[in-house]
């Protein structure tokens, strides 16, 4: 299993807040499915946008997921970035340290959200 951060937008406010709940509900169900580990909005970006750190085995099993979110089912997703997160054994060990040192790498070797999001543009 890898992990990928998702980064999408959407300039579309009517359709983003009729659909939120059934996304809120699609991301617990990834959160229940053991599929996503993280998510949130993206305040920075220029229109609105959000962020997933997703656990799947292939780039094709996370764009299964994300054409199961309602946003993209109802065509709200403007912009789309997947990106590969640096592989590690840091999920193997079960030692507290050596996960928080883990979750420290991989927080360095990610790039800071706005240069995501001005990828996306």
């Amino acid at each position: 299993m890898a992990f990928y951060l998702v980064t999408m937008t959407h300039n579309n406010l009517d359709g983003w807040t009729r659909h939120l709940q059934s996304h809120i509900a699609f991301l617990r169900q990834m959160l229940e499915e053991g599929s996503l580990r993280a998510s949130g909005p993206l305040p920075e970006a220029p229109v609105r946008g959000g962020f997933l750190i997703v656990k799947a085995d292939t780039r094709a099993a996370v764009d299964a997921l994300i054409a199961r979110d309602p946003f993209s089912t109802e065509g709200l997703i403007d912009g789309l970035k997947k990106r590969g997160l640096p592989e590690s054994n840091c999920y193997s060990d079960s030692s507290a340290d050596r996960r928080r040192r883990c979750q420290h790498e991989a927080y360095d070797a990610m790039p800071p959200i706005s240069e995501s999001v001005s990828s996306i543009k």
